[in-house]
């Protein structure tokens, strides 16, 4: 995924990754329930950083002309190659 000019791998959906996005405070059910939350979380695990930094991140993004569906259909593909999405 590319943010604002860095460039940060999809990182793979893995038990790891799934406790890291818990500590991050999402968890596997808010994909479907709170997606955004979700995709917040996420987005500051592949950048190893926390949510704040993430949600300003994003924003940024967003109001410099970004396209949000650009990181959702990265999550999208990555969710989708996830055995726990099974």
């Amino acid at each position: 995924m590319t943010i604002n000019g860095k460039t940060y791998e999809n990182k793979p959906i893995t038990l790891d990754s799934l406790l890291e996005i818990e500590r991050l405070g999402s968890t596997w059910n808010d994909l479907t329930n709170r997606p955004f939350t979700f995709l917040v979380a996420y987005t500051a695990y592949c950048m190893g950083e926390d949510t704040e930094t993430a949600k300003r991140e994003i924003e940024k993004f967003v109001y410099q002309g970004g396209d949000l569906s650009d990181l959702v259909n990265g999550l999208t593909v990555i969710v989708a190659k996830s055995p726990f999405a099974r």
